[in-house]
Formats: C-alpha cells, sequence, structure tokens
C-alpha cells in the first residue's frame, strides 16, 4: 500500500481511462445495480457486517478499541481501492493489457509494477509483488468466510465440540467446490469464467447481508434507545439496499 501511494504522488501517471462511459456498459448491461455489486465491500459490505460480530471482537484489547480498529480498517481499505482503481485509470481505454481475456489480478499487479519503479523496484519483481498482494486478498476473504461459516453453522446446531467444528469446516468449503466446478455458460454458449460468476453473486449477497444488518440495526436503536432517528439514518439506506439488490 505505501509502495501504491508513493507511486500515485512520484510517478507522474496520468488519468487516461474515460471517468463516465454512459449508464449502458459496452457489453449492453446497465451499469445499476451492476456498479454497486461490483464494487461489492466498497459500496455497503454485510460481509464486514459479520466479520465485526464475530471476528474482529477477538482483536479488542478493550470495547473503546472498536473505532480504531473498525473504523480504522475500513479507512485502509479505502486507500486500497483507490490504489487498485488508480492501476486501471492510469490506462488508455484500448490499452492491449485491458483486450481479450485478462484477468483482474494481472491488471492490478502492472499496475503496482509500474508503480512501484518510482522506489527503484524491477517491473518483474514489482508485479510479482502485485500478484502476490492480490492473492492475499482473496485468500484472507476465504479464510475468513469459511471461518465465519462454521461459527453459523455451529451456532445453529449446537455443536461445540472439535469434531463439530471440523464437520462445519468441510461443509463450509464443500458446498462452494460443487458449485466451482460445475461449468458456467451464457446464451451465445460461451463459458463463462467461474471467477466471473462468483464475484457477482459474492457481490450480489453481500449487499443483501448488508441490508439485513441495517435492519437489525435499525430496530435494535429504535427499541434500545427509543429513538425514532434510525428509522432515517439506518432505516432510509435499508431500502436503498433492499432496492439494489
Amino acid at each position: 500500500m505505501v509502495g501504491g501511494i508513493l507511486g500515485l504522488l512520484l510517478s507522474g501517471k496520468t488519468i487516461q481511462y474515460p471517468a463516465y462511459l454512459g449508464l449502458i456498459t459496452a457489453k449492453g448491461e446497465p451499469i445499476f445495480p451492476l456498479l454497486f455489486i461490483t464494487v461489492a465491500c466498497g459500496a455497503c459490505s454485510g460481509f464486514h457486517a459479520l466479520v465485526a460480530s464475530g471476528t474482529t471482537p477477538k482483536q479488542l484489547k478493550k470495547e473503546t478499541d472498536a473505532k480504531l480498529i473498525g473504523y480504522g480498517a475500513m479507512l485502509l481499505e479505502g486507500v486500497v481501492a483507490v490504489v487498485a482503481l488508480a492501476c486501471v485509470m492510469m490506462l488508455a481505454k484500448d490499452a492491449p493489457v485491458l483486450q481479450g481475456t485478462v484477468k483482474p489480478n494481472f491488471i492490478y499487479g502492472i499496475g503496482i509494477g509500474s508503480f512501484l519503479e518510482v522506489i527503484h523496484i524491477p517491473p518483474a519483481i514489482g508485479i510479482s509483488f502485485g500478484l502476490l498482494a492480490f492473492t492475499t486478498f482473496v485468500y484472507d476473504t476465504l479464510d475468513v468466510s469459511t471461518r465465519l461459516g462454521r461459527y453459523i453453522l455451529q451456532e445453529l446446531s449446537g455443536t461445540s465440540s472439535r469434531m463439530g467444528g471440523y464437520l462445519a469446516a468441510a461443509i463450509t468449503a464443500f458446498v462452494p467446490l460443487l458449485f466451482v466446478m460445475q461449468e458456467n455458460k451464457d446464451a451465445a454458449g460461451n463459458i463463462i469464467p467461474a471467477w466471473k460468476v462468483f464475484w457477482s453473486l459474492f457481490g450480489a449477497s453481500n449487499q443483501l447481508l448488508a441490508a439485513r444488518s441495517l435492519i437489525a440495526v435499525t430496530v435494535w436503536i429504535s427499541h434500545t434507545y427509543k429513538a425514532r432517528w434510525s428509522w432515517l439514518v439506518t432505516g432510509g439506506p435499508t431500502i436503498w439496499m433492499k432496492k439494489e439488490r
């Protein structure tokens, strides 16, 4: 992230990709709500709501640490998002790397490699480092998702034994594996890459979880503090999230 920020500030790269291409994408898909589903956690994250309830408390020494760890982590994630956007923004619309079936991780790796040249890191090493960083984002998400799935299954079934934990983790990992092994095709019969199918699915379910989380927060604030403002502050966004989904 530090290397990316230095590259943004000192590399002298210019914005080439168009800022706005209309309400319909080049593939004929509407930008709404696909934009929010693509941005996923950067738009509004139900996944982070689950993480905050099941995993984040284990990182807190005392309750007052919650703002520093929770809000601070979201700010840092925002910086990561800006760096990722910059990796695309500095490319022209017809750049060779954007054509064909190049995967997003490679575009990110090339961008990070370009930024790291500012601190005299060779492009080959910089691109490899960017790909490694991208991979850690994915693996970290999968790790936390599996852990949360295990938590939820154990809570629903009431099992707290070690064997129950192993079984819950196995179920959590096996069910997505069944879907990954399936071959998906579009209307023209072309094979759709698994990552493309599951990113849209992840984004949509993430927004749905966000709506459910906002409903819970709205009801809790309203009943606990008798605060009518909760229906505007968190209730309004709940309706938006449901419509977006």
